[in-house]
């Protein structure tokens, strides 16, 4: 009997040493992100809830990035290869090289709506095609592009 309960006293002393053990991992994870917590939650030391919000997180961000990633235009002007912020109306150019920025022309969900004038470009999105003079200047890519344009007949910008 003497024998049975030190067995017992010892294996109650291993099982809690282990139990604290797997708590510090644990709280040491919930201070981490990534792969290590993944791990915990496939070895069933860390809780469903846990993974949710570990998720949740991961799309929100990944999100982020791409609404950010996704908007070339912000307020009808858009940055060029030098980082200088160019208005888009005005005076245009079509050339092959060189461009201040490479357009792609779509006929559904482009990026601004761009309206032809032969003059008085004052409106976002409204172009007047010229050969010299101009205020920026295009080159047509079929992918790649800095931005996409798809032409209308009223109603220009974004």
């Amino acid at each position: 009997m003497l024998e049975m309960s030190v067995m017992m006293g010892s294996w109650r002393t291993a099982n809690q040493f282990y139990t604290a053990k797997i708590q510090k991992k644990t709280e040491t994870a919930k201070n981490t992100f990534g792969f290590f917590r993944i791990y915990l939650y496939l070895c069933g030391e860390y809780t469903h809830s846990d993974m949710k919000k570990l998720v949740i997180y991961v799309v929100v961000v990944a999100c982020a990035i791409l609404i950010s990633a996704a908007k070339p235009i912000q307020d009808c002007k858009c940055k060029n290869r030098n980082n200088k912020e160019i208005p888009l109306h005005g005076r245009v150019k079509v050339v092959s090289g060189l461009a201040d920025f490479q357009v792609q022309v779509v006929s559904g969900l482009a990026d601004l709506r761009v309206k032809k004038v032969n003059s008085f470009p004052d409106k976002c999105g409204e172009w007047q095609f010229v050969d010299s003079h101009a205020d920026f200047t295009i080159e047509f890519v079929d992918g790649l592009a800095d931005f996409t344009i798809e032409y209308v007949s009223s109603h220009s910008g974004q």
